[in-house]
């Protein structure tokens, strides 16, 4: 248990776990309401009387959501959406931040990429471009539409650049004396 030395650090401590609480709760009820509503009967929900605890038990909605054919045919296409752009996203966001962390010496034109990359991040293109270029390139009505516009994206790719830049020489160093040419 913290011991306090004044008055003036309980009180302000107390008010700030008071708010967190006020601020905290402010952002649960409304879920816990909604939750409620799905899980209560229709009557109940039209008439007003749910609020945060279900009124009159059923699951039928979720029954007729799991029926659902097109439900099912989105919920997969979520579900392939995150697994191909995840896998993708962290697959190019390594390769790429690794090759530019390296030193000029070793990637000539690092610079030229680094600041393709920081322009295409600033002047990203809007939606009526990117319709274009998916169009263009034959990718309509796939799931890779979805997946391949956000598959690098630079902020992370600048994070790990700076990561792989912070590590010690030795370890490439190592690497090499191990046998790997692609530190080379």
């Amino acid at each position: 248990m913290r011991k306090y030395k004044t008055w003036s650090n309980f009180l302000f401590d107390s008010v700030v776990v008071l708010l967190l609480l006020i601020f905290g709760l402010s952002c649960l009820i409304p879920i816990l309401h909604v939750v409620a509503l799905s899980l209560s009967s229709k009557t109940a929900a039209l008439a007003g009387r749910v609020y945060l605890w279900p009124v009159e038990f059923t699951i039928t909605p979720y029954k007729v959501l799991v029926t659902d054919a097109k439900f099912m045919q989105a919920l997969w296409v979520s579900v392939k959406r995150v697994v191909l752009g995840g896998g993708l996203n962290l697959i190019l966001t390594v390769i790429t931040a690794f090759a530019l962390s390296q030193e000029e010496k070793d990637f000539p034109g690092r610079k030229v990429y680094m600041w393709f990359l920081v322009f295409a991040m600033l002047f990203g293109a809007s939606l009526v471009p990117w319709y274009f270029v998916i169009k263009a390139t034959g990718l309509m009505d796939s799931i890779w539409a979805l997946v391949v516009p956000g598959a690098l994206p630079v902020y992370n790719t600048i994070l790990l650049m700076n990561f792989f830049r912070n590590l010690p020489k030795e370890i490439k160093e190592s690497a090499i004396l191990d046998g790997i040419s692609l530190c080379r």
